[in-house]
């Protein structure tokens, strides 16, 4: 308890405490955004849906650089996919992009309740198994369109922990803080590393991993991402070994007939068979690639996670140069 402690002081995790700073007229043009996706979000989950395929046509039509990462992606991972397969799995996956972000107000006002209501959760008894047992639970899931909903969802079974990327704006980072850490979960900051998740679910918590986000080089291991070499962090049976933690991956999807997201827990995870890094790498990535292929359309394409190549391979996302592996 003493290194939580210690962490804390440190600010190493998000808080959604409101600034003066945020009232800034700088940022008058994000209030004005937040206040619109907020009156969308009240929208019944019909309308936000047919809202979501009508300007969908418009994201991909004028927002060209995700929408040409994700191009690059799709075409990547699935080479066997005509050229009318990848658009339709662009447009696809912009829909439930825009999906997600219209929900966000119901993250926001929705209590426990309301919550169960809008995410269904299978194979709860896998936790219950694991809490039994006197185990913490690792789960790992793509990024995947919907995961604060899983995420809060979980944290309502069982106490959780998670770690993201900061926001370049703050009032973005205030929101996502408060939407995250409404339910009781706490959500690290990068820097605050693996020892602080460690504390963590040896005190009993258990942890959200998302694993496929290209991180560079210098903790990574190339291994294979659909037959394409992809910097990976050889971390989570360590992580797993040192926790006596149960791994469960997660199958997230979104029926656009209920308006409803469905967190599936799949079969737990075994690491004991392997040796090197690479091959965690690779076992990793078959897992995520297993269930991505579950419900492609709800892979967040327009990450980069080919950003880092191997010494001398040409970067996937820039014609004029290359990418090289982060120092």
């Amino acid at each position: 308890m003493d290194s939580v402690k210690k962490l804390s002081k440190r600010n190493l995790f998000f808080k959604p405490t409101f600034k003066l700073s945020f009232l800034h007229p700088r940022y008058i043009g994000t209030w004005i955004g937040v206040f619109i996706l907020f009156l969308i979000g009240l929208l019944p989950c019909s309308s936000r849906r047919k809202l979501s395929y009508v300007l969908a046509n418009l994201v991909i039509l004028f927002v060209k650089k995700p929408i040409h990462i994700a191009r690059v992606n799709i075409n990547t991972c699935f080479p066997e996919l005509s050229n009318e397969q990848v658009e339709n799995l662009v447009h696809k996956t912009t829909v439930n992009f825009l999906t997600e972000i219209f929900s966000q107000t119901q993250l926001l006002l929705c209590n426990n309740e309301k919550l169960t209501a809008k995410v269904t959760l299978e194979g709860s008894t896998l936790i219950k198994q694991s809490v039994d047992n006197g185990k913490p639970v690792i789960f790992v899931l793509p990024h995947v369109w919907g995961i604060d909903f899983a995420g809060l969802r979980l944290n309502s079974e069982i106490p959780m922990v998670s770690m993201a990327k900061p926001h370049k704006n703050p009032i973005y980072n205030w929101i996502a803080a408060k939407i995250r850490t409404g339910n009781g979960g706490k959500i690290y900051k990068r820097e605050a590393g693996l020892r602080s998740i460690i504390v963590e679910l040896k005190n009993k918590k258990s942890f959200l991993y998302l694993p496929d986000e290209d991180l560079g080089i210098k903790h990574s291991v190339f291994a294979p991402f659909f037959s394409t070499p992809k910097a990976t962090l050889p971390v989570l049976a360590r992580l797993a070994k040192a926790t006596d933690a149960t791994v469960i991956p997660i199958n997230l999807t979104y029926c656009k007939l209920t308006n409803k997201f469905n967190v599936n827990l799949q079969t737990p995870l075994h690491f004991e068979p392997l040796i090197t890094k690479e091959e965690e790498a690779t076992a990793l990535n078959k897992t995520v690639e297993d269930l991505i292929k579950l419900s492609p359309e709800q892979y967040m394409w327009f990450l980069r996670i080919f950003k880092t190549r191997p010494n001398g391979i040409k970067g996937f996302y820039s014609k004029n140069k290359n990418t090289q592996p982060i120092d």
